[in-house]
């Protein structure tokens, strides 16, 4: 029975191999999905291998932050126009989605109110980039950011 079993994982590995990380993506998805999870669909099957400049990483942190400033900083709080027209027209506006772009072309009370219980996905990607720049806090077992590491991560890399 055990020689059954070594063949079968051997076998495994082996088919594996023969198979696109899209065909296993997509088999694996299926099954998820039978058992009721909901799970992202486009991460990247196909590793890179560098990681992306440091200039790329700043600026798409940089957009993220100004993105959860938009939704979190009360009105008057910022120059709520030069951190919209920044976002929309300048340097930034490579490095957001096309969601996230939606999001600044709402007037500021509209963002915040239907993205202020969201928003918090973009923190932990700013979390995720800012360690790769050499932030050094870890982020505590529970994964959510607390407010003094929130502002802590804001201020200690700012937005320009």
């Amino acid at each position: 029975m055990r020689s059954i079993k070594s063949s079968l994982l051997l076998l495994l590995l082996f088919l594996t191999a023969l198979a696109g990380a899209d065909e296993i993506r997509e088999a694996n998805l299926k099954i998820l999905s039978q058992k009721g999870f909901r799970v992202a669909p486009n991460l990247p099957t196909e590793r890179l291998s560098e990681l992306r400049p440091q200039e790329e990483i700043e600026l798409r942190m940089d957009a993220l932050l100004s993105l959860v400033l938009w939704v979190t900083a009360p009105p008057g709080v910022l120059d709520d126009e030069a951190l919209r027209t920044r976002a929309l027209s300048g340097d930034l506006e490579p490095w957001l989605t096309e969601e996230e772009k939606a999001i600044f072309k709402q007037d500021k009370a509209t963002a915040q109110a239907e993205h202020i219980d969201t928003i918090g996905w973009q923190m932990e990607n700013i979390w995720g980039l800012a360690w790769v720049l050499g932030y050094s806090t870890q982020p505590p077992l529970s994964g959510q950011l607390q407010g003094d590491q929130a502002r802590d991560l804001i201020l200690g890399f700012g937005v320009n």
